[in-house]
């Protein structure tokens, strides 16, 4: 039987859906679409919020992609190792140890 950790699993998915959004998001809307409560959905912004992964326009009231993720996704991209396979292929190795 498969493990399931819902909340980190809901926040993740949280996370995602404001990635994904072309537009702020309010929690009502979040709650909706991930079929959660809306205080659970309210619960699991705060955390997001408060590590600065997200941001709450203070006009609004909805949601946008946070100083923190965007700094993550940029030193994922900049500090990249190539996958595997090209690796092979080019004659190099990857992670092999002395």
């Amino acid at each position: 039987m498969p493990y399931k950790a819902s909340v980190p699993k809901r926040t993740i998915e949280t996370l995602k859906m404001i990635l994904n959004a072309k537009r702020q998001l309010g929690v009502s809307e979040i709650a909706r679409a991930l079929s959660i409560n809306k205080s659970t959905a309210f619960r699991i912004l705060r955390a997001l919020e408060e590590s600065a992964c997200i941001l709450k326009d203070a006009s609004t009231r909805k949601y946008v992609v946070g100083e923190q993720t965007r700094q993550v996704l940029k030193d994922d991209v900049e500090g990249a190792r190539p996958c595997p396979r090209s690796i092979a292929s080019s004659g190099e190795t990857w992670g092999e140890l002395d």
